[in-house]
């Protein structure tokens, strides 16, 4: 036998015995959404789902009155509850930006990416945002990420869902908010991927 064949054999012999160890073959990344947006809306087909009772509750997409400032540019989606206060006064404001149904492999990892500008200002309880997930048709959500202190910061927001989102053959994620009408949360820039 040629030493070539010999290390054919060999690296046989070693793909055989790292399969049976557990160790698989990596999976390249898969862009399942991306969004922008654009001041007419978002291009992807994530939508607005108003969680109150106030029939007004909605996400924005671009404000006159305010840039983007989020660390992305041009247009990006904003709950803004001091805005729908001025316009609408009320009790309080919720809603959410939610993704169509995403499908995927069973057991590929799910990561999301955004920026996001905070602007929580109410106190503990008052204004809250998540971010959620659901594996069952949106019966069930699951939260990756929460905020409800007092807090004004720019950042870019980088999750791993839980390993529900990986085990299951799909994912629908929502940008959920509620604020008493002082708060506002402006989100751009929005990727989900899966490996």
């Amino acid at each position: 036998m040629t030493l070539s064949r010999r290390l054919g054999l060999l690296t046989a012999a070693g793909a055989a015995v790292a399969l049976g160890l557990g160790v698989a073959p990596a999976h390249a990344e898969t862009v399942l959404l991306q969004e922008s947006f654009t001041t007419a809306g978002p291009t992807s087909g994530l939508y607005n789902k108003n969680l109150s009772d106030n029939a007004v509750s909605q996400w924005f997409f671009g404000r006159p009155t305010a840039s983007n400032a989020t660390g992305g540019s041009g247009a990006y989606a904003v709950f803004d509850s001091e805005f729908l206060h001025v316009n609408h006064p009320g009790n309080g404001f919720s809603a959410a930006l939610v993704t169509p149904r995403l499908a995927k492999p069973v057991g590929s990892a799910v990561t999301v990416s955004f920026k996001t500008r905070l602007d929580l200002t109410t106190g503990v309880g008052r204004d809250q945002s998540w971010v959620q997930f659901s594996v069952d048709g949106r019966k069930t959500w699951h939260t990756a990420w929460y905020k409800n202190l007092t807090e004004v910061s720019t950042s870019t927001v980088n999750l791993t869902l839980p390993a529900a989102a990986t085990d299951a053959n799909h994912v629908v994620l929502r940008w959920r908010s509620k604020s008493y009408n002082a708060g506002n949360w402006q989100v751009d820039d929005i990727v989900i991927k899966h490996a």
